[in-house]
């Protein structure tokens, strides 16, 4: 964020409705965590969705202005790549498996990533803003098209992408040490 304007998004996020969006976040991500309530919320989603309810075309509406569901599947895939690089790069490799055997792999998850992406991404936000208003939703959705919205998004999308493939290089190199040691 350096050298960009966020007085908006500071003043957006800190307002009343930023802060109880942001806890509203929160609060679904650590929910979520629980398989019931994971499962739970994905077949409410594929209710809504398949009623295509004003509800769910209001969060549909925040997820494609975001572009939430290919900045995840860019992610996944990131990360992906970065967990198999560390395998080759420690050595777990099989005899014949190349590196762009490897990355054919990778490209191969693309739409079952963008599937369980948006699965999981719908049945986030029913959660996270099932306490909002309709026109609180529709706010936040007007809030991130403006240029301080989308500086925000992306910073966001960057730092989760740079941790995310930090993690999954971290785990390759882990995995590739352990199969390596299970070898000898």
């Amino acid at each position: 964020l350096d050298g960009q304007d966020v007085s908006g998004a500071l003043d957006f996020y800190g307002s009343d409705l930023g802060q109880r969006i942001v806890t509203l976040e929160i609060a679904a991500r650590a929910a979520m965590l629980d398989p019931t309530i994971d499962a739970t919320s994905k077949e409410f989603a594929v209710e809504q969705a398949q009623a295509d309810t004003p509800r769910y075309r209001l969060i549909n509406d925040f997820i494609v202005a975001n572009d939430l569901i290919e900045a995840n599947v860019v992610g996944g895939l990131n990360s992906n790549f970065a967990f198999i690089d560390a395998l080759v790069s420690g050595g777990a490799t099989l005899p014949g498996v190349t590196a762009d055997s490897l990355l054919a792999d990778v490209w191969a998850q693309e739409d079952a990533i963008r599937a369980s992406t948006a699965e999981w991404i719908t049945a986030f936000l029913l959660l996270a803003y099932a306490p909002l208003e309709d026109a609180e939703i529709a706010e936040l959705t007007s809030f991130s098209q403006t240029p301080e919205g989308r500086i925000m998004t992306q910073a966001v999308f960057t730092a989760f992408d740079e941790i995310f493939v930090l993690v999954a290089r971290d785990l390759g190199s882990a995995a590739s040490g352990f199969i390596i040691s299970q070898d000898l």
